[in-house]
């Protein structure tokens, strides 16, 4: 149970920097395709290509980083599942011990 606990505080931990990861560039994407349209109604497209060749790798980042909390997020729902299924399992096994001690103990 102390690992599943563990790896539930990592996945957590993982989990929120992922979150971070995305809102940070979910932020960043308006505001470079904002500077791209100026950029090239300005007439500058060398600076407009480049503005879209950083949208696109910041959204392709931003897909795969989706992903990857999708997974981490489900691998963590399950560990806690099996962490909750190992707490009733002791707390059953608990009552047991005690149960018997007590009949013994008659």
């Amino acid at each position: 149970m102390t690992e599943t606990a563990a790896e539930v505080c990592t996945n957590q931990r993982l989990c929120s920097t992922l979150r971070k990861k995305v809102r940070h560039i979910e932020i960043q994407l308006p505001v470079l395709l904002e500077m791209k349209m100026l950029a090239a109604s300005g007439g500058n497209f060398c600076t407009a290509k480049d503005l879209a060749e950083e949208i696109q790798s910041l959204t392709a980042e931003r897909d795969c980083l989706k992903g990857l909390l999708r997974e981490w997020s489900t691998l963590n729902a399950q560990n806690i599942q099996k962490l909750e299924r190992g707490k009733e399992h002791y707390k059953r096994l608990k009552e047991e011990t005690e149960q018997e001690e007590f009949a013994f103990g008659e």
